[in-house]
């Protein structure tokens, strides 16, 4: 099964993979963002809410919010958008998806007989997945009917901005903890408890001479000779 499949890969080589690739396509749709930001004087793709890049903090945007955006773009504006949603976006979910898929399964692991591992591993990513690209079509059919109004569009469009906004976050937020709460698990602990005494040691014989094996050197029984006595074992 798929899921059983990414189990195996969640490795912490390929969630460090994942993760390099993943933060690559970022920046570079930050770079972009941020050209297209100062291009069109301060308005943002609709993929960003119309902010400047990522780190933006925005607000849900309205079907007026998304068409004064299109109307402030122009004409090169909209076509750098669609750019944009068919060649950085095509690739960006994808790659986010994989990387918190793995990055969850792969904290998650101490609590490998837990039911809620899976479901909050595959489910959560690709939540976000699907609202990511379900908006990249709203923006596509926002874009390309342009003047003609799809206010309808726009709506459902915001609400999947909000939707993949909201699972990313709490997807990263799910990594942080299970990697909080697996070095706590990972903690040593240490023992105040001094260790068992070591058995005592025969002592040697006073004459010198080694002890013989079924013989017991004592007080006990007839003279031998020189004061020694020996006892027949018990």
């Amino acid at each position: 099964m798929l899921i059983e499949r990414l189990d195996r890969l969640a490795t912490r080589r390929n969630v460090i993979i994942a993760l390099s690739v993943t933060l690559s396509l970022i920046l570079a749709a930050n770079v972009f963002s941020s050209h297209f930001y100062a291009a069109t004087g301060g308005y943002g793709l609709l993929d960003l809410a119309g902010g400047r890049d990522a780190l933006t903090f925005q607000k849900p945007y309205t079907p007026p919010d998304a068409y004064a955006l299109m109307v402030n773009w122009g004409a090169g504006g909209r076509q750098d958008q669609l750019l944009f949603t068919l060649t950085l976006d095509v690739f960006v979910p994808p790659a986010t998806w994989l990387f918190l898929t793995l990055a969850l399964l792969y904290v998650t692991r101490p609590f490998a007989k837990a039911r809620w591992r899976r479901p909050l591993a595959v489910l959560l990513p690709a939540a976000y997945l699907l609202s990511d690209y379900g908006e990249n079509v709203a923006i596509l059919a926002l874009v390309t009917s342009f003047p003609s109004r799809l206010d309808g569009v726009a709506a459902v469009g915001s609400v999947l901005w909000m939707f993949k906004t909201l699972t990313s976050d709490i997807a990263v937020c799910a990594i942080l903890l299970g990697l909080i709460t697996g070095l706590i698990i990972k903690r040593p602990t240490y023992c105040c408890t001094s260790p068992p005494a070591a058995p005592p040691k025969r002592s040697a014989p006073l004459d010198g001479t080694p002890p013989v094996p079924g013989i017991q050197r004592g007080v006990r029984g007839g003279p031998l000779g020189n004061g020694i006595t020996v006892t027949a074992p018990y």
